[in-house]
């Protein structure tokens, strides 16, 4: 199975996820799901990852991922 990124609208989206990590800007909420927190620190997403497909959903408008 190939897994591939889409490319992001936006090039920040990247260093917003980067940053995110650093800072410590996410809670993992259970094994799979996390929520994140923007930078700015007035707004969240949630991060799901299915093991069974490899697929990442995100509710944040600029992420996007597929596997084939």
């Amino acid at each position: 199975m190939a897994v591939r990124w889409k490319k992001p609208k936006d090039e920040h989206i990247v260093y917003e996820a980067l940053s995110a990590i650093v800072d410590k800007r996410f809670e993992m909420l259970s094994e799979f799901t996390t929520k994140c927190i923007t930078s700015t620190g007035d707004k969240f997403y949630s991060l799901e990852y299915e093991p069974k497909t490899q697929s990442i959903m995100s509710n944040e408008y600029m992420t996007y991922f597929y596997s084939e």
